[in-house]
């Protein structure tokens, strides 16, 4: 959220399940500059040694291990403070203007245009929704400088990869971090130390860790607006599995022995203003009375949950057990060869 997607320069976010004009981008690179940014491996991808193979590498950070790590090495490793490295940095500069770039600015920002995060075939099916087309629906009814704090799985990857991000805008997540129930309670103290209205999206699964803290909501009527995303079980999970072992699911969905509660049955327990929304039609009027309710708000999106989330950096098993993963400019679903290669502006991965 440090950049609004309509800044000028903005081209993309960078991660294993980013989209491909930021992964382009940073694997296309002559020169790399990290600014206090720990590039933890989903950033970078697992196959971390292909990460901006051919860019010089400038990582400045104020935590010295951070500049150690076995995933990335440095060309230039400064250990300090941001805020002084870049008062240092202008310094130099004089208040001379760096000439533009105008040829590998746009030819970074035609990736954007030609890759969007939500494509015509997300809209193709109406019901259940997709969930980037419901981030796209949510990103038109929010305010500029909007707070959002999302769980885990569906609720921060699908918002990580689609939402548009106004100036002004605070996007939260614990993404990374891999605890489930971080939802509810991060909203809560957004809430409380903004003073304001906090947008909060949780998948089925990550609530009910820490269910019970409706009840806070409730108690003190915070202007929390939950979206519920009901993809019937853990999807990152699921997707996982299917990956690895096809058809066979164990633990992470009604048939494979994990069910969650009715969710306008828990909303009217903790007396919780509620609508829903089963398919794209249904989402502008189901989002609008949950933002727009006095208090705190319940709404429920029901998701397709065989859309799988992408593109993504995909992994694969091979005949030994080891798994491996694609660099991370070859996202999945992969695009045809000649398209990829004509996106690549270094020597490809063979």
């Amino acid at each position: 959220d440090a950049v609004e997607d309509s800044h000028p320069l903005y081209v993309g976010r960078p991660n294993v399940v980013g989209d491909r004009a930021g992964n382009f981008a940073v694997q296309n690179a002559d020169l790399l500059l990290s600014l206090g940014c720990r590039l933890n491996v989903r950033q970078i991808s697992y196959n971390f040694s292909e990460f901006a193979r051919e860019a010089f590498k400038i990582i400045v950070d104020i935590d010295s291990s951070e500049l150690k790590k076995p995933t990335v090495k440095p060309d230039l490793a400064i250990h300090g403070d941001v805020a002084d490295f870049l008062d240092k940095l202008l310094a130099e500069l004089g208040g001379k203007a760096l000439p533009p770039n105008s040829q590998w600015l746009n030819w970074c920002l035609e990736r954007r245009r030609k890759y969007p995060a939500v494509t015509q075939a997300h809209r193709s099916k109406s019901s259940p929704v997709n969930p980037y087309v419901f981030v796209e629906a949510l990103g038109h009814c929010l305010r500029p400088e909007e707070i959002v704090v999302c769980g885990d799985g569906s609720a921060c990857v699908c918002t990580f990869q689609a939402l548009k991000i106004g100036k002004g805008m605070r996007l939260y997540t614990n993404s990374g971090c891999a605890s489930m129930g971080y939802d509810l309670p991060a909203a809560i103290g957004a809430c409380a130390a903004s003073g304001g209205r906090v947008v909060c999206l949780a998948g089925d699964g990550s609530i009910q860790m820490n269910l019970q803290e409706l009840q806070t909501i409730a108690h003190h009527r915070l202007p929390v607006k939950i979206f519920w995303l009901n993809n019937s079980g853990y999807h990152s999970i699921r997707q996982t599995q299917h990956n690895f072992f096809g058809q066979q699911l164990a633990g992470c969905d009604p048939d494979s022995g994990v069910s969650f509660p009715d969710a306008e049955r828990i909303a009217l327990a903790y007396g919780l203003s509620f609508s829903r929304a089963s398919d794209h039609d249904e989402l502008p009027g189901a989002i609008r009375l949950a933002l727009e309710a006095v208090g705190p708000a319940l709404c429920e999106v029901v998701l397709d949950p065989e859309q799988a989330f992408e593109p993504r950096v995909s992994s694969r098993k091979l005949d030994n057990g080891s798994i491996v993963s694609a660099p991370l400019e070859d996202l999945y679903p992969f695009l045809d060869r000649k398209e990829f290669l004509g996106n690549m502006l270094i020597k490809p991965v063979q």
